[in-house]
């Protein structure tokens, strides 16, 4: 088992071997490829099952916010309401009225991201419907 500083937990690393590369390494350069990655694979280390990344470490104690590799960000956790300022402790949200949370950086640039993307949603969707608006009505011309 191995601490994951990306997910902030224990996990057991895996290694996948990648049959696509294997394959095309096989018949597109007859097997030189092939051959450095299986030599690769028993090299390489495992990765994260959840976030695929190589970021090991050791825990922070609880309690040492700002202290370990990884410093927290108070801010809205609601990920309906589209705030993505950095409150502080004990702010509330001005948006949605949700109290703020410490939440781990890479958690909450997650988080804005899933944020934004609904923003971008919503103004992708209103401009597409704005462009079938205006051929219905060229083509009804």
């Amino acid at each position: 088992m191995k601490y994951c500083n990306n997910c902030q937990r224990w996990i057991e690393p895996i290694k996948r071997f990648n049959w696509a590369v294997f394959l095309l390494g096989l018949f597109l350069t007859l097997g030189i490829v092939s051959w450095g990655y299986v030599i690769y694979y028993f090299f390489m280390g495992g990765r994260c099952p959840i976030c695929n990344s190589q970021n090991w470490g050791i825990p922070s104690a609880k309690g040492e916010s700002g202290k370990g590799r990884l410093s927290t960000v108070w801010m809205c956790p609601n990920e309906r309401c589209e705030d993505t300022s950095e409150l502080k402790e004990g702010d509330i949200c001005p948006r949605c009225g949700s109290a703020a949370e410490d939440i781990p950086i890479l958690k909450s640039i997650e988080l804005v991201n899933r944020k934004v993307a609904k923003r971008w949603n919503k103004i992708l969707i209103l401009g597409g419907l704005i462009l079938i608006l205006v051929f219905l009505l060229l083509a009804s011309t």
